[in-house]
């Protein structure tokens, strides 16, 4: 192989490498960096976990939210029809009360011709008999 070719080493990698070889030495160094490894891995591993929980439930709620909306714009629809059948029903039953205060003004007004006839009727009743006793 030939070195030429390789880059000059940056000082960074080799006090880096040299640090790496210092803990690997050092036995008890090499399991407290172990055990930071360990703790940090198995921490990342429970926060995967519990992201994965987390977006299972997120999923779960997201389908019930869209269930709900999906109920309300059913019922919402119901309501917006049962007030459009009100609002039919109250136009139609004031035309119904519009043709019944019409046939009401009728009848009284024929209830007022009748009774001014058969007031006009008894006068003549009354005339006939004043007529009939005198010729009589």
């Amino acid at each position: 192989m030939n070195f030429a070719v390789l880059p000059p080493e940056a000082p960074a990698a080799t006090d880096a490498i040299y640090q790496l070889l210092a803990v690997l030495a050092d036995r008890a160094k090499t399991k407290a960096a172990l055990a930071k490894v360990v703790a940090a891995r198995d921490e990342a591993q429970a926060a995967a976990e519990k992201f994965g929980d987390l977006q299972i439930e997120r999923a779960a709620l997201q389908k019930q939210q869209a269930e709900f909306e999906a109920w309300t714009a059913a019922e919402r629809r119901k309501i917006r029809e049962a007030l459009r059948q009100i609002d039919a029903s109250r136009a139609e039953f004031n035309v119904e009360r519009a043709v019944h205060a019409t046939k009401v003004e009728a009848l009284r007004a024929d209830r007022e011709q009748l009774e001014r006839s058969r007031s006009a009727h008894e006068s003549k009743l009354a005339e006939l008999e004043r007529t009939r006793r005198a010729l009589a």
